[in-house]
């Protein structure tokens, strides 16, 4: 009999810029979008507090609105969409260790976990996606 785990798509991610550095993405579990949930809130939070410390983002500031998405919706599904990783110091990275990795090796990350994982994607405001039967 073949087990559920075995089952599961799963993508491995490398650069060559950091030798010994891996991640293995797969889709997304139960277990898996209950961690992503989490860190989402979790950021959701962290963000709520500094703004009510007086930190007030500049959402036209480019660095500023990158680093907010980043945090708040990219990171959560890229930690969460992890089911093996190799060379990284300590799992998980924290937002700035990934904000600071190469740009290609994240951004081939950020698409593995998205094309095994595409009901994670953001949606604009309004848009609920496909549409529900109805019998």
């Amino acid at each position: 009999m073949t087990k559920i785990a075995e089952l599961v798509k799963t993508k491995r991610v490398e650069d060559s810029s950091l030798p010994g550095v891996s991640v293995t993405v797969g889709m997304a579990t139960y277990k898996m979008g209950l961690t992503r949930t989490i860190l989402m809130d979790q950021a959701r939070q962290a963000q709520r507090a500094a703004q009510e410390a007086g930190a007030k983002p500049d959402l036209t500031n480019a660095v500023e609105l990158a680093e907010a998405v980043g945090l708040a919706m990219i990171y959560p599904s890229l930690i969460a969409g992890v089911v093996e990783q190799n060379g990284f110091e300590s799992w998980p990275p924290t937002a700035e260790e990934v904000m600071g990795l190469p740009e290609p090796f994240v951004a081939a990350w950020e698409q593995a976990v998205f094309s095994l994982n595409p009901h994670w994607r953001a949606r604009p405001p309004g848009d609920e996606g496909p549409a529900e039967k109805k019998d």
